[in-house]
C-alpha cells in the first residue's frame, strides 16, 4: 500500500541521476527488475503542502468577490517528483517522494483555503477562468526544491509571484513576490517538505496582508 502523508515523519529516500537521464522505459525495466530480484519494489511517499499556521479572520470583510486561478509552474520544477539542487545549476529529483498533487493546483488550493480562511473578501474561489468575480489572482511558482547548499547545509527554498487583477478593467492592481529560504536541520525528504509548508504558511500571511492594504487604497480612490 501506498504511503500517504501530508508532512509527517519520514525516511531517507534514493536520489536520481541528474534529471532526464533515465527515460520510462528504462525506469520500468529497472523496477520490474527488482521485483523480480527482490519479491518487493520501493513504494513511493507523497506529500502535500497546506501553507499551515494562525490565521486570524478580518472582522469586517471588504464586498468584493476573488476567484483564484491555477497557477503556473516553472520549469523543471513542474513535475511530481521532488527536486533538489546541488551548487549551481545541477538539478536531481527523488524518484520515490512525490507531491500529492499538481504543483501549480496544490499552491492554488492552499491559496485559496488561506485566503477564504483570512475572510478578507466576500468570496474566494478557485476556477481556470475569472467568471464574474471582482478580482483574479494569478500565480506563478518560481521554485519549489531542497536546496543542497552543502553536504551539510539543506535548504527548503521556495519563490512565488502574484498578481491582483481587476477582472472588470483588466488592469493588474497590485503585484506581490517572495523568494525564501530555510535550513533544513534533519535531513530528511519529509522535512524538507515541512519546511516548505512553514515557508508557504509564512509568506501567505505577508500575501494577505499586502492584498488586505490593496483593497483598502482601491476603497479610498488612490
Amino acid at each position: 500500500m501506498n504511503d500517504v502523508m501530508k508532512i509527517g515523519a519520514g525516511r531517507m529516500r534514493p536520489r536520481s541521476n541528474a534529471l532526464g537521464m533515465l527515460g520510462m522505459s528504462a525506469l520500468a525495466f529497472l523496477v520490474a527488475t527488482a521485483v523480480n530480484c527482490f519479491g518487493t519494489s520501493q513504494q513511493p511517499v507523497y506529500y502535500a503542502l497546506e501553507g499551515t499556521g494562525e490565521v486570524t479572520p478580518r472582522a469586517v470583510k471588504w464586498p468584493h468577490s476573488l476567484v483564484v486561478t491555477r497557477f503556473t509552474v516553472r520549469a523543471p520544477y513542474d513535475r511530481p517528483e521532488l527536486v533538489y539542487r546541488k551548487a549551481g545549476r545541477e538539478l536531481r529529483f527523488y524518484p520515490f517522494d512525490l507531491w500529492a498533487g499538481k504543483p501549480g493546483r496544490m499552491m492554488a488550493e492552499a491559496v485559496t483555503e488561506h485566503l477564504r480562511s483570512a475572510g478578507i473578501f466576500r468570496d474566494v474561489t478557485m476556477s481556470t477562468v475569472a467568471g464574474e468575480a471582482d478580482f483574479e489572482l494569478r500565480g506563478e511558482v518560481v521554485t519549489i526544491e531542497e536546496l543542497d547548499v552543502a553536504e551539510k547545509d539543506w535548504r527548503a527554498h521556495l519563490e512565488m509571484r502574484f498578481e491582483l487583477v481587476s477582472v472588470a478593467t483588466s488592469e493588474v492592481v497590485m503585484r506581490h513576490k517572495f523568494d525564501s529560504n530555510r535550513p533544513v536541520v534533519d535531513h530528511k525528504v519529509s522535512e524538507v517538505a515541512r519546511v516548505l509548508d512553514e515557508i508557504l504558511g509564512a509568506e501567505l500571511a505577508n500575501l494577505t496582508t499586502a492584498i488586505d492594504a490593496q483593497l483598502a487604497r482601491t476603497a479610498s480612490g488612490q
